[in-house]
């Protein structure tokens, strides 16, 4: 282990907030952050976000659209669905809910907003807005769309047909149980293994689990390790905390071997970086 550090901002986060994405909810956040963590490369997180949250075009997609009215608006709305254009319209309490009651036609009244969001662009050249919203198709999941457009209606539209796409595609797959963004962190390290010297990115539920999932990543005999158990001791004679050493050991298995790491720093999570790249050094020899 040459060096290594653990930091609350989570990569995938840091990556969007670079490009002057910020303040998405939280749940969408560690979603994100789940798509994110086999990735190599932290510039693929905005590609992810992009592919699963903004470029969703099927089984429908917005093609033109106009609105009328204030207090009551009514839109009509060309949607290309399944390779075959169809045009709706519908009124509601504004363009959102009027859109959603047209597209509604399509999909027996099965789908109901849940959020709606609104930010814009920070630190960028554009004034774009970016609109994070929420549905359900029927007993599904909540899932979200986002889009981001100059017009606030456009983005407002894209993310409703985004969010629908979402939610239609996962009506048949059980709710998935998430971390929360704020057991979650990220850890950044080089490391030589085999002699081969590489920088490593991971995301997990502690620098344990962050460690973890970056072996995972990016060593291929990695892919099956798995952590059994965990301690710690200290080891020096210390009038203060400052004087004395962790001692982590780390029992984990790859295939049918079984064996442990040890690995000692003051810092205690670098202590249980080294364990586990010491367990994984061990059960590839």
């Amino acid at each position: 282990m040459i060096d290594f550090d653990v930091t609350n901002k989570l990569v995938a986060l840091t990556e969007l907030e670079n490009r002057g994405i910020k303040g998405l909810p939280k749940s969408l956040q560690t979603e994100l952050v789940g798509y994110c963590k086999p990735l190599k490369d932290r510039a693929d997180c905005y590609q992810v976000f992009q592919d699963n949250y903004v470029n969703v075009k099927s089984p429908l997609n917005l093609v033109e659209y106009t609105t009328s009215g204030s207090s009551e608006v009514t839109i009509s709305a060309t949607v290309q669905v399944e390779n075959k254009r169809k045009t709706l319209s519908a009124k509601g309490n504004g363009p959102i809910d009027a859109y959603l009651q047209a597209l509604n036609d399509l999909y027996d009244n099965s789908l109901k907003l849940h959020s709606y969001q609104e930010t814009d662009m920070t630190g960028q050249q554009t004034s774009d807005a970016i609109c994070c919203i929420s549905v359900t198709y029927g007993d599904g999941p909540v899932k979200y769309g986002v889009g981001i457009n100059s017009s606030m209606i456009f983005a407002a539209l894209s993310a409703v047909t985004v969010a629908v796409n979402r939610a239609l595609s996962h009506k048949d797959k059980p709710i998935e149980k998430l971390e929360t963004l704020e057991s979650l962190c990220s850890i950044s390290a080089t490391v030589e293994h085999k002699g081969v010297r590489s920088s490593i990115l991971g995301t997990g539920s502690g620098p344990v689990s962050a460690v973890l999932s970056a072996l995972r990543t990016y060593y291929d005999e990695a892919k099956e390790l798995t952590l059994l158990n965990y301690s710690q001791t200290a080891r020096g004679v210390a009038k203060t905390a400052h004087d004395s050493e962790a001692v982590c050991s780390i029992a984990c298995s790859l295939g049918k071997k079984k064996l442990h790491g040890v690995g000692l720093d003051v810092n205690t999570s670098t202590a249980s970086a080294k364990a586990l790249l010491s367990a994984l050094t061990l059960l590839t020899r």
